[in-house]
């Protein structure tokens, strides 16, 4: 039994503890199936969870921050319309100099360019909002599917009551979501119409 006899031995031997090695984790994997199954979707449902709970907190400001912007975007257009009879007033009398008319000309000029400036980058604002609602309304229908179909499993009871547990509250923040989408889009229109 020379050097190839060895050689055959020990990759017959390879082969079979391969197989071996092959057949019992595939047995083992069919015992688990179901629980790794289950353990990674809830933990892809707990991710989905903690990134719609800083997406919720993020719109949340950005509504805030544009709350005050269309409260200052007024404020700037009420002084705006004051200016313009201020002008006016300047053109009706006649001691008034070409020093103080060019001033409010000016002023009248930044504060328009300025409201430009402001109501463009509210437009580009609002811009961004629009696909985020579609987005958020595609996650709202495939959570409500996959609920359906979570339910429709026979599988272990707990197991299906948990993920949809936890799939009711996703869908509950996705829903938050939608309504702070709204209402950002809403006051971004209004302030550009102002």
């Amino acid at each position: 039994m020379g050097n190839t006899g060895i050689r055959y031995w020990l990759r017959t031997l390879f082969i079979l503890l391969a197989m071996l090695t092959l057949f019992s984790s595939v047995g083992f994997a069919q015992n688990e199936t179901p629980l790794l199954k289950y353990d990674a979707l809830r933990a892809s449902i707990g991710e989905a969870l903690i990134s719609e709970f800083k997406n919720i907190e993020n719109l949340k400001n950005q509504f805030s921050q544009a709350g005050q912007s269309k409260k200052r975007r007024l404020e700037d257009i009420n002084a705006y319309k004051i200016q313009l009879p201020i002008l006016n007033n300047l053109l009706i009398q006649p001691e008034t100099t070409v020093k103080e008319l060019e001033k409010s000309w000016l002023e009248i000029q930044t504060a328009v360019r300025d409201l430009s400036e402001r109501i463009n980058e509210i437009s580009i604002k609002q811009k961004t909002v629009a696909p985020l609602l579609g987005q958020n309304k595609d996650q709202i229908a495939l959570t409500e599917k996959q609920i359906v179909e979570i339910q429709s499993d026979d599988a272990a009871d707990t197991e299906i009551s948990n993920i949809t547990d936890q799939l009711q509250v996703l869908l509950k923040h996705l829903a938050e979501k939608q309504e702070l989408l709204v209402s950002l889009n809403t006051t971004y229109s209004e302030t550009i119409e102002a």
